[in-house]
């Protein structure tokens, strides 16, 4: 999938992260949620991945549970 230009475009890689960012920003535009903190968003997902990578590589499954704060 390409990722589209509002999300960076040619100049970013379609990963599970703008998949995300699509997937709230339609939500958002919809009326279903109020997010426009973009830059956290990314960040919390960012860390997100490196806690599942870390700890896939030591053979430990993780769950991930959504929260609001």
């Amino acid at each position: 999938m390409a990722t589209p230009r509002a999300f960076g475009g040619r100049k970013v890689i379609f990963n599970c992260r703008v998949w995300v960012w699509m997937a709230v920003s339609a939500l958002n535009d919809a009326g279903v949620i109020k997010y426009t903190d973009y830059k956290a968003l990314d960040e919390e997902c960012q860390r997100y991945g490196t806690e599942a990578e870390s700890a896939a590589a030591a053979g430990v499954s993780i769950r991930i549970a959504a929260h609001s704060g």
